[in-house]
């Protein structure tokens, strides 16, 4: 049978020890439940299924169903070529992290968006601001770490043009932009992956340390965007105007993780950014200095 790509062994047992490549099993002496276990530098098990037939045809069925939106990396075919989006914190470093250890050929790639000059570190961490240069570092930092490669793109005339002049312009009207949304669907999902094509870098899949899911609707074939595993910090809102072909190149690695875990993860791999503070800000100054005074400034 055309087994999901992805797993490697598949079979009716329950094995004692699992190594690190993915797979499923299903016991048939265990009210008829599917059960998989898949590793993602952890070892997890979960019922995701229940087939009422142990015929072949039955268990694919029931796979293609229940699996993808468990798992939130889709299917993916062992030793892809995966570019991730790198931004010097923990979430990204981990997800290079995690599909490093699933066999891929992983590459990282950070967008740059701060036109100049560079400043010192602000209060807040954002992700438009002028310390962009410690991003830089860091994510260097984390590949260096893995033994991937790394570049930058130049994103600063796009992230103004798509980005910095609609969220002005939405503020004069009145109205309440949201930066994170249209960065997503115009420049990081957009933007950076083309043009890393551009540049010669060469990639099957396109991930990112989002917390969200990714899953497949078997009545329309439709790419499905699900909410992440853990409900503090899930960010599939961020991601909603993503098209179905954006969503086919995506790749979420920790949509079933908590973010304890995933520092947890970098800590355990010596990742230099385990403890590196969150980024949570669209911008690290005053919105002032984007869309100018105020009538009573």
């Amino acid at each position: 049978q055309a087994w999901p790509k992805p797993f490697r062994r598949i079979g009716c047992f329950v094995p004692s020890r699992v190594s690190r490549e993915p797979c499923l099993c299903y016991n048939p002496f265990s009210d008829r439940k599917i059960r998989g276990i898949y590793m993602q530098g952890i070892q997890r098990e979960v019922s995701i299924a229940r087939c009422e037939s142990y015929d072949p045809l039955a268990v694919k069925a029931a796979l293609l169903e229940a699996l993808a939106p468990i798992h939130g990396l889709d299917w993916v075919t062992p030793g892809m070529k995966i570019a991730v989006g790198l931004s010097g914190g923990v979430d990204s470093a981990v997800a290079a992290l995690l599909l490093q250890r699933e066999g891929h050929e992983v590459s990282g790639v950070l967008m740059t968006l701060w036109p100049g000059p560079e400043g010192p570190a602000p209060v807040r961490s954002a992700c438009y601001g002028p310390d962009e240069a410690a991003d830089i570092r860091a994510a260097a930092e984390v590949a260096a770490r893995l033994g991937i490669p790394f570049r930058t793109v130049d994103c600063a005339a796009d992230y103004e043009g798509l980005v910095l002049r609609y969220f002005r312009e939405a503020y004069a009207a009145g109205t309440t932009p949201n930066p994170c949304v249209r960065c997503n669907e115009r420049v990081k999902f957009g933007i950076l992956p083309a043009a890393a094509r551009a540049a010669g870098l060469a990639f099957d899949r396109f991930a990112t340390g989002h917390y969200a899911r990714l899953g497949l609707d078997a009545a329309t074939g439709r790419r499905v965007l699900m909410r992440a595993a853990d409900p503090a910090k899930d960010q599939s809102y961020f991601l909603y105007r993503l098209s179905q072909a954006q969503l086919a190149e995506a790749l979420f690695p920790l949509g079933g993780l908590t973010k304890a875990r995933v520092r947890a993860l970098a800590r355990e791999a010596g990742l230099p950014v385990h403890d590196r503070r969150e980024s949570q800000d669209f911008y690290a100054g005053d919105i002032g200095d984007l869309v100018g005074p105020g009538p009573g400034d």
